[in-house]
């Protein structure tokens, strides 16, 4: 549905890899640990890659950057397995 400016939507259920990071969000945390996450996808072949690389934040702006979480996340899926699955 819709409320105000944001569109709320399902989707369907994905498995990710994902790494919590304390401090604030920025564009190179988020390379830095997307390539953290990208080096386990590699390290695991039984596993690979299955979307783009996606961040949450958990915080208001107004939190000291310091105490602020976020989180970065690979979507992945078992090789050989379809997008169905």
């Amino acid at each position: 549905g819709e409320a105000g400016a944001v569109d709320v939507v399902d989707e369907q259920p994905l498995t990710v890899v994902a790494i919590g990071v304390q401090g604030r969000s920025t564009r190179k945390s988020i390379a830095a640990n997307a390539q953290i996450l990208s080096n386990w996808i590699d390290e695991n072949p039984h596993y690979e890659q299955a979307g783009d690389v996606r961040a949450m934040g958990y915080n208001s702006p107004m939190l000291r950057g310091s105490r602020q979480f976020h989180e970065v996340q690979i979507p992945v899926r078992l090789v050989g397995a379809s997008t169905e699955d």
